[in-house]
């Protein structure tokens, strides 16, 4: 459900006396030769793991990200609350619920989310983005900016957070500003739709028609 890394080894050898079972695909696909899983074959895994050992946080969180990936966000939810029952400081299952919490429309529950992460290690990227769309939603324009911008400082490659930032500053009416970071967002990753379809947008808003549905073409729009 996500890349392998040491804490998947460093947890792997502290059971390695035990049975081990290792689900691998995207919880949203199945029936590939990438991800022949279901999702209930994969849910049956984790839970089983569970079973084995009720206080493996990784599963829980795992389980929480299978729920959310089915747009399941309550029992998400409860996964990662299950996560954080057993390590209160696990920076991933505090942003996935902040995540899944925002899905919920609980903004004010999902800034809380993500500021606990920020608590625990500032110089993380993700849960300042993450920030920055909660505060958005909530009309806190201004912070979200701000957020962003503390995101893009420490991850400047981060072509989703110039796309979001450039929105932020679209409704604050800097649309000039805005089209520029499109454009920096779609020149990290030339693949990255939503910087298109808002570079179209803006556009529109200027009266550059003609640029705006040469936007648009370039992603099928």
């Amino acid at each position: 459900f996500q890349p392998f890394h040491a804490g998947h080894l460093d947890a792997i050898k502290q059971i390695s006396e035990t049975e081990i079972i290792i689900g691998i695909g995207s919880s949203q696909y199945s029936g590939t030769d990438d991800n022949p899983h279901s999702f209930e074959e994969r849910k049956q895994m984790i839970e089983k793991a569970l079973k084995i050992n009720p206080e493996y946080i990784e599963a829980h969180n795992h389980l929480g990200i299978t729920y959310s990936e089915q747009g399941r966000w309550e029992d998400a939810i409860d996964c990662y609350r299950n996560a954080l029952i057993y390590y209160p400081d696990f920076i991933e299952a505090h942003n996935n619920l902040g995540n899944a919490l925002k899905e919920q429309g609980c903004l004010d529950e999902a800034v809380t989310c993500f500021r606990k992460v920020l608590a625990i290690n500032p110089d993380l990227a993700l849960p300042l983005n993450n920030l920055g769309n909660a505060l958005k939603e909530m009309g806190r324009l201004d912070e979200a900016v701000e957020s962003y911008q503390k995101a893009l400082s420490i991850q400047p490659d981060y072509f989703e957070c110039y796309s979001n930032l450039g929105n932020a500053l679209l409704e604050l009416g800097q649309t000039d500003d805005a089209i520029a970071l499109f454009n920096k967002s779609i020149a990290i990753h030339p693949n990255f739709a939503p910087a298109y379809s808002s570079i179209g947008f803006a556009f529109h808003e200027l009266g550059r028609i003609d640029e705006a549905i040469t936007s648009l073409a370039l992603r099928g729009f």
